[in-house]
């Protein structure tokens, strides 16, 4: 008999495991579910069961849906997922592929995997699916553009699902979200198209110096590091906070301080990462107890270990706590950070010749857009409203140290 799905992390708890194959289905739907709300999660369960067609092994009943949301809701046992490499061969059997497949392209809150590789990836086209309409070109700014770059017409764009700033609909539309819809308008004031594809996060700075994408977007901060090797064109500022479950003993972070002895979860590669281990180093320095940083391959797996209760907070910027608190309702709370950095964020470019004139092209785009008010309305639908700049910015860093900033 094959090894379960779920594996027992409490060997001496009285909760019972799941005691047939719709509690079984259950508790492992509550694992990739976690955190939205029963009609949401009913939702997914729908689509799951549709695609899965006749080729689902779940008891004949009238609501299986109903019935694996209830479990879902009431078992909530002490399970946990072995790791990935092994659910994902589990998963990838004949009967449960598109299962796979339809959970990780919904997931707001559950992590993301395919079939055959440790991180999931996917491409959209150009159709503004989340904006109420494309702006206009504007002749006068895409004659700056690059002849390379407007002959080929369409911009290969890298993003890390990262919601609001990144959002992966459920229905398998293009991806939305602020920053990407940022970039749309961008790029329609140039006259190009827009060609997304989602990636894990750590790997989109290596991916731009390898030449596989244009650009990257999705509130990515510009750091000093980062300007060393790729160029921004800034149109947002973002600021981090602390994101606890509900009842959480952290109601407060007046200080750096104050987070000594607790565990933060972050995303692998990301200032977070870097801001939560400079909190770390600070604890010791100051003889009080050890922060534990643990970095995941993306947000989404960040806020199931939150969840989960394997971390006691969780780094990330402010607008990303704020929505997800928003689809989980009364399960999360903010906890600001007032002496955390303040980080520009924007159109991430790859360096090749054409980055120099091509970025000044991109922030004339970015500059009629703030001006036009047409940047503040994505931010309104997306954000609510927040972080808007009065003027882009160039942010590089030359192999000398000099720095271009305009």
């Amino acid at each position: 008999m094959a090894a379960p799905l779920l594996a027992r992390r409490d060997r001496d708890s009285r909760d019972r495991p799941p005691q047939s194959p719709i509690e079984y289905f259950g508790a492992a739907f509550s694992q990739l579910t976690s955190g939205f709300t029963d009609n949401e999660a009913k939702k997914i369960c729908d689509h799951i069961l549709s695609g899965l067609g006749g080729g689902a092994k779940l008891p004949a009943t009238t609501e299986p849906c109903a019935s694996a949301n209830g479990v879902r809701v009431g078992i909530n046992p002490p399970w946990h997922f072995p790791p990935k490499e092994r659910v994902m061969k589990r998963l990838c059997r004949p009967c449960l592929v598109h299962f796979a497949a339809i959970v990780g392209s919904v997931a707001l809150i559950g992590s993301t995997a395919a079939c055959g590789g440790s991180s999931a990836s996917g491409s959209s086209g150009s159709s503004p699916a989340g904006s109420d309409k494309v702006s206009k070109k504007v002749d006068s700014i895409a004659a700056m553009v690059p002849k390379s770059i407007a002959q080929k017409g369409t911009l290969t764009i890298a993003a890390a699902t990262y919601p609001p700033a990144v959002i992966e609909p459920a229905d398998g539309a293009a991806p939305t979200g602020w920053d990407i819809e940022n970039v749309r308008q961008i790029a329609a004031v140039l006259g190009l198209k827009v060609n997304i594809k989602i990636a894990p996060f750590d790997g989109i700075i290596a991916g731009l110096q390898a030449g596989r994408y244009d650009a990257a977007t999705g509130e990515i901060y510009a750091t000093p590091e980062r300007t060393k090797t790729v160029t921004f064109v800034t149109n947002h500022a973002s600021a981090d906070a602390l994101m606890v479950p509900v009842g959480s003993k952290i109601t407060s972070a007046d200080t750096e301080t104050d987070l000594c002895g607790h565990t933060l979860a972050a995303s692998l590669g990301s200032a977070e990462a870097a801001l939560a281990q400079k909190l770390a180093g600070k604890c010791k320095s100051a003889g009080k107890g050890a922060i534990t940083v643990k970095t995941f391959k993306s947000q989404a797996e960040v806020n199931l270990a939150l969840k989960g209760s394997r971390v006691d907070a969780a780094v990330s910027s402010a607008s990303q706590v704020a929505y997800v608190m928003s689809q989980a309702k009364n399960q999360f709370e903010l906890v600001e950070l007032p002496w955390a950095p303040k980080y520009k964020t924007g159109f991430v470019l790859a360096r090749n010749a054409d980055t120099e004139k091509f970025a000044k092209a991109v922030q004339a785009a970015t500059d009629h857009l703030i001006e036009s008010g047409e940047l503040q309305k994505i931010l309104d639908k997306f954000n609510a409203g927040q972080g808007l700049i009065e003027k882009a910015e160039i942010l590089s860093t030359a192999a000398d140290g000099s720095t271009g900033s305009n």
